[in-house]
């Protein structure tokens, strides 16, 4: 009899296997939507090692520029004072 069940090859009981598939297809998903988001937004050259200059909210009191320099990141954040020298 176990020689015919194997020979059939009936599907196994296993109610988790699906399961499994769907947790792939998931994190496949979401890695393509990802790349998709960063080549949209014109931002690949974040994933290079090269020097970036980033302007975050440009004219507005919020503004930030990012600068990426080999792997060091420097924020610098616009204030209201005002620079004095000689």
């Amino acid at each position: 009899m176990r020689r015919k069940i194997r020979r059939l090859n009936l599907p196994d009981d296993d109610p988790l296997q699906g399961v499994a598939n769907f947790f792939d297809l998931g994190v496949v998903f979401a890695l393509g939507f990802l790349l998709a988001l960063l080549v949209y937004l014109g931002l690949p050259e974040l994933l290079e090692r090269k020097d970036v200059t980033l302007v975050k909210n440009p004219g507005t009191p919020q503004m930030e520029i990012l600068r990426r320099k080999g792997i060091r990141l420097e924020r610098y954040r616009v204030t209201e004072e005002k620079l004095k020298g000689e």
